[in-house]
């Protein structure tokens, strides 16, 4: 989109757009208004992106606190059967007269 004449203005949207913007000495309503629709319609795709990526961080982020919850209950098990196993090996330890191992 050109503006006005006077000065050139390179404006880079994106990696592959690079606008030429001419500007007088005072930008005018309706100036503003056609950078602020260059600036929209270069920056929608980026927003959707940005929305696609958040959501896929937000299951991301439900999964990874359902193997946290996995975890700590196996953890949870498996302290209970080790000293459940340590008291039965005490337990052997002293009825055939062993010295206990640490």
């Amino acid at each position: 989109m050109v503006l006005r004449s006077g000065y050139l203005v390179l404006f880079r949207c994106c990696k592959r757009a690079v606008r030429e913007i001419y500007f007088t000495s005072m930008l005018t309503r309706d100036d503003l208004e056609q950078i602020g629709k260059i600036i929209k319609a270069e920056t929608e795709p980026i927003k959707k992106r940005l929305d696609a990526q958040e959501k896929r961080f937000d299951t991301l982020e439900a999964k990874i606190d359902k193997v946290q919850e996995t975890i700590d209950i196996v953890q949870n098990v498996m302290v209970e059967h080790n000293t459940k196993l340590e008291e039965r090996v005490t337990r052997i330890e002293t009825h055939l007269h062993l010295p206990h191992l640490e």
